[in-house]
């Protein structure tokens, strides 16, 4: 929820980003190199909008509860991928697959799984979008770098403990 001046509201039970304190960003070194840009981008977009101190980390080990919050960015289908989330609960990977249970092309999901943030494409160009879509929450617009269009400065962003979100282009065939 934001409140009036497009700040987001505190709740419980939520994943947050927050002035001063720490958030681990995890990209394997295996990623596409535009992976790897788009996480650069959002840890930097994370401490430009609301001063968040950024880890960016590379193959996340699987924390069960992590002491601090947490962004997993990861392409299904990698190695990486396959080492670390198939087979887990906690990404709701089916989301992404059309009605013969191919993974949607470019497409993507964001999913909170308590102080993780999961954010996976269904190929690269879908774990890009995921990544520059939170950015777009978080008050970046796509425009920032090529128009100087000014960052919105937040006290914190908050995401619901439930929150998940898919999507991906809609082409007709």
């Amino acid at each position: 929820m934001a409140d009036r001046e497009g700040n987001q509201t505190m709740q419980e039970d939520v994943w947050m980003l927050q002035k001063g304190k720490k958030v681990r960003i995890y990209c394997a070194e295996e990623e596409n190199s535009a992976v790897r840009h788009a996480a650069f981008s959002l840890a930097e977009d994370m401490k430009k909008t609301c001063g968040s101190v950024v880890e960016l980390l590379g193959e996340w080990k699987g924390e069960s509860v992590p002491d601090t919050p947490v962004v997993v960015i990861v392409t299904a289908g990698t190695p990486w991928y396959d080492r670390q989330l198939r087979g887990t609960s906690r990404v709701e990977l089916e989301r992404l697959k059309d009605e013969e249970g191919k993974l949607r092309w470019e497409g993507f999901l964001q999913q909170v799984s308590g102080k993780i943030l999961f954010l996976v494409g269904a190929d690269r160009r879908g774990t890009v979008f995921a990544v520059y879509d939170l950015c777009e929450m978080l008050g970046v617009s796509p425009w920032y770098y090529w128009a100087d269009v000014p960052i919105r400065q937040k006290k914190y962003f908050t995401l619901p403990a439930d929150y998940r979100k898919t999507d991906w282009p809609d082409v007709p065939e």
